[in-house]
C-alpha cells in the first residue's frame, strides 16, 4: 500500500527562485502526486491519498512542513481508517 505524503510547503524564495533551488512548489506537488496516482492504478497498488485533507491545510504548519496539531490528527485517523477498513 502506498501512502500519498507530498503536501505544499510555503512558497519560500528557494521555490520562488528561477531555476528553483527546491522543486516542493504546489504546481510540482501536484504532478508529483498524480504520477504516484496513475502508477498505482497501473500496477494495481492500494494508495492512501490524503490530498483533501491535507492539500487544504498545507499553511496550518509552523514551520510549514510538519503538523503537530488537528491538521495531523485527521490525516492519521483517515490513514487508519483506510488501513482497516
Amino acid at each position: 500500500m502506498l501512502y500519498n505524503n507530498h503536501s505544499y510547503n510555503a512558497l519560500a524564495e528557494s521555490k520562488g527562485h528561477c531555476p528553483p533551488k527546491d522543486w516542493r512548489n504546489p504546481p510540482a506537488i501536484d504532478m508529483y502526486n498524480m504520477i504516484l496516482k496513475t502508477l498505482s492504478k497501473e500496477h494495481n497498488i492500494p494508495l492512501i491519498d490524503t490530498t483533501d485533507i491535507m492539500g487544504a491545510l498545507w499553511d496550518r504548519s509552523g514551520d510549514w512542513n510538519h503538523y503537530y496539531d488537528i491538521s495531523s490528527d485527521m490525516e492519521i485517523m483517515y490513514i487508519l481508517d483506510q488501513i482497516f477498513s
